[in-house]
């Protein structure tokens, strides 16, 4: 092209596909058409490389930009220019928007007719506001239903478990039993369990806490003289670490590290 030809449009449209927007760069013929190519580099290419993307797409293209044509124009085919002078409806600058992006235009909404509001009113009718709403009437609050209370079959069957789970001797139940276990098995509420014992028994703890116990114990004792052991090696490894530190100083001084 003799001279150059002028810098094409440059905009950038938003892009589906990426997510982000996009530089491109944009031809325009006299009779309105516009043709639009991505121009993904870093930089702006230059029109000579743009003309010839352009070309691919069927565009004459001038050794000016106002000289520019689409395929129509070129092959003899011209449209009516748009009337100008006028500013564009919201509707003609999408549709412009959507040939520069080359995007597809949404459909437009149907549009629902609506009844005259005098039809959907009947004729003297007090205003909206002032139509009193009935309020909704509220069920009945389920009554609660009272406490269980023991009988006295369950006052014996509970006392003939304690005592054969009880041990009253020793103050605690036999292995690892409890208020809970007892009361699951002769599924009662716990509190009735717990009442009867502490009533007639002791308190609530069985044979195994007192195994359980000496067992934390011994374990405590047995850490305690790891610990102590832990902290005499830690101590001599410190007095080894100073030992080395003082022959690695003598050495440096004869030279030998």
């Amino acid at each position: 092209m003799a001279g150059g030809h002028d810098q094409f449009k440059i905009t950038s449209v938003w892009s589906e596909r990426s997510g982000g927007y996009e530089r491109v760069q944009v031809a325009v013929c006299g009779c309105g058409r516009t043709e639009t190519v991505h121009d993904s580099g870093a930089r702006a290419k230059p029109p000579e490389a743009m003309a010839a993307k352009f070309r691919l797409k069927g565009w004459r293209i001038a050794p000016r930009r106002s000289g520019d044509q689409c395929p129509a124009c070129a092959a003899g085919k011209p449209r009516k220019a748009p009337k100008v002078g006028g500013p564009l409806t919201p509707q003609q600058k999408r549709a412009a928007f959507c040939r520069i992006a080359g995007v597809k235009p949404a459909a437009p909404k149907p549009v629902t007719p609506q009844e005259p509001k005098e039809a959907r009113m009947p004729p003297n009718a007090p205003p909206a506001a002032s139509i009193p709403i009935p309020a909704s009437p509220r069920p009945p609050a389920p009554g609660a239903e009272p406490p269980r209370t023991p009988g006295r079959d369950d006052w014996r069957r509970i006392r003939e478990a304690l005592d054969g789970a009880y041990l009253s001797d020793r103050d605690c139940y036999a292995k690892n039993g409890s208020d809970r276990l007892l009361a699951e098995r002769l599924n009662v509420p716990r509190a009735w369990v717990s009442e009867e014992r502490e009533r007639a028994y002791g308190p609530d703890r069985c044979e195994a806490d007192g195994e359980d116990l000496r067992q934390v114990e011994a374990l405590l004792t047995t850490a305690a003289e790891l610990e102590k052991v832990g902290l005499d090696l830690a101590t001599r490894a410190e007095a080894l670490g100073r030992d080395v530190v003082k022959l690695q100083s003598r050495l440096s001084l004869r030279g030998v590290l």
